[in-house]
């Protein structure tokens, strides 16, 4: 159940979407019921070209990022991150996840009248089918970095238009990975706007400590919930 309080900002994982429809996304949330942040299923980092001579605004795990654009910085830091930590920790979307996730979806989308596939040619409904494993390849493995995450660093859980975040596990996180050298950024500004989305408090709706929301968030995978 979502906060009564204003919209939240913008969730940090969502801004990293690749490669995964948002319409089928947004959907899955209003059918299915709270899912979660989609985080990118490769370690690439955007290509932004620097000015001549300009020297790198960012540093993430060796690599050279030059951006000045908040949502591009956050996508430059915490795609590569989260992709390195997934590794680390062995987390990845299973098949039968993946399957029991889209059928859900697609019972979702039918009991309201929306059959996607519907005078489509084979070629494209396998296109459609595709774009929802990807999707939910994304939020599975997302859903669990959160888990691990939370399980990890504790803290509060806030409310994000696409589910439960650990924010206080991601500032941990990402704290943590600063202080290893994993990534840095060179301008103050930039970093002051960096950081702001993950220590004002003032911009999240917080679920309640120990409440039901914070109990059931990561206790029931997304492709566990019944549509």
């Amino acid at each position: 159940m979502q906060g009564t309080s204003a919209p939240p900002a913008r969730s940090a994982a969502d801004i990293v979407v690749k490669g995964a429809h948002e319409s089928e996304v947004r959907s899955a949330v209003l059918e299915n019921g709270p899912l979660f942040p989609v985080a990118m299923t490769d370690s690439s980092i955007p290509e932004i070209e620097p000015a001549d001579g300009a020297s790198p605004t960012v540093t993430v795990l060796g690599e050279a990022v030059h951006t000045t654009d908040p949502e591009a910085l956050q996508e430059a830091i915490l795609t590569p991150l989260f992709d390195r930590y997934a590794a680390e920790h062995g987390i990845e979307a299973e098949p039968a996840e993946i399957d029991t996730f889209v059928e859900h979806l697609r019972q979702g989308l039918a009991a309201e009248g929306l059959t996607a596939e519907e005078g489509l040619t084979p070629e494209e409904t396998a296109e459609i089918d595709g774009m929802r494993r990807d999707v939910a390849r994304a939020i599975i493995r997302q859903w669990k970095i959160n888990k691990a995450l939370h399980a990890q660093y504790g803290g509060r859980i806030i409310y994000q238009q696409l589910g439960p975040e650990p924010l206080d596990a991601y500032r941990e996180f990402l704290q943590q990975r600063r202080a290893e050298g994993a990534f840095r950024i060179q301008d103050p500004a930039l970093a002051e706007g960096f950081w702001r989305y993950f220590t004002d408090e003032s911009i999240h709706d917080f679920m309640t400590p120990g409440g039901a929301d914070a109990a059931r968030a990561f206790k029931v995978p997304p492709w566990e919930d019944t549509p």
